[in-house]
C-alpha cells in the first residue's frame, strides 16, 4: 500500500467510523458497517486499526485536534477572560454539531474503555483557566468561584449536546449554536459582577484575538 493510498484509506475509514459512532454509539457500532461505508476492506481497516477500540480512540483524537487550535487561538492574546470563554464556546459549537463532535458525545456516554481521555477536556481546562483569571481580576461575584462557574457552564453545554441527539438532525446545528451562546450569556449574567455587566451592556462588543493584535483573523460575533 503506497503512502498516499494509505493516508486516503485511513481518512476514509475514520470518516465512516465517526458516522457509525455518532449514529450508534460504541457498543452498537459495527465494523462491517464502517467497512461498507468507507469503501475499504477489512484487511485495510485492520492494517491501520487493531480493534474497534483503537478506531474509536482515533476518532476522539481527531476531535481533540479540532479543539486544540480553538483553545490556542483564544489564549493567544490579552483579551478579557469572559470574551475568551464566549469565543471558545462559539467555536466548539461548530465542532459539536458536526459528525466527529456527535461521535465524541456518543463515545463520552458509551466509552470504549475506562481509560478513554475525552477531547472536551481540552476546552474545559481552557475555560477553567480563563475563569480563574476572571476570579483573580474581580469579575466574578463572591458567591461564584472559578470552579463553580466552570462546572455549571460545562455541565449545561453537555446537557444541550445530549438533548440535541434527541432532536431531528436538520435542527441540530442552528439550535445548538444558539443554545451554546445563550448559555454563556445566561451564566455570565448570574456570575459576573455588576461592574462588568454594566460595562459590557454599554459597549455591546466583544474583543477577539484579531482585534487584540494577533495574526489570527477571527470574525466579530
Amino acid at each position: 500500500m503506497t503512502q498516499q493510498r494509505a493516508i486516503k484509506t485511513r481518512a476514509s475509514v475514520l470518516t465512516a467510523a465517526a458516522l457509525e459512532f455518532a449514529d450508534r454509539g460504541y457498543a452498537g457500532a459495527s465494523i462491517n458497517s464502517i467497512i461498507a461505508n468507507s469503501t475499504s476492506t477489512k484487511g485495510a481497516l485492520y492494517f491501520h486499526f487493531s480493534s474497534k477500540e483503537a478506531l474509536a480512540e482515533a476518532v476522539l483524537e481527531d476531535v481533540r485536534a479540532m479543539y486544540t487550535p480553538i483553545v490556542e487561538r483564544w489564549s493567544s492574546a490579552h483579551i478579557h477572560p469572559f470574551d475568551a470563554i464566549a469565543g471558545i464556546v462559539d467555536d466548539i459549537a461548530a465542532v459539536a454539531t458536526g459528525r466527529p463532535g456527535r461521535a465524541e458525545m456518543k463515545l463520552a456516554l458509551d466509552p470504549p474503555s475506562t481509560d478513554t481521555q475525552l477531547p472536551s477536556r481540552v476546552w474545559e481546562a481552557a475555560i477553567q483557566d480563563h475563569a480563574v483569571k476572571a476570579e483573580q481580576a474581580g469579575y466574578l461575584r463572591p458567591e461564584f468561584t472559578a470552579e463553580r462557574f466552570t462546572n455549571f457552564l460545562v455541565a449545561t453545554l453537555a446537557g444541550h449536546r445530549i438533548f440535541a441527539e434527541m432532536t431531528p438532525a436538520n435542527s441540530r446545528q442552528t439550535d445548538l449554536a444558539d443554545l451554546f451562546a445563550d448559555t454563556v450569556e445566561t451564566v455570565l449574567k448570574a456570575a459576573a459582577t455588576d461592574g462588568y455587566l454594566h460595562a459590557h451592556a454599554a459597549t455591546g462588543e466583544r474583543t477577539t484575538p484579531a482585534a487584540a493584535g494577533t495574526n489570527e483573523q477571527v470574525s466579530e460575533r
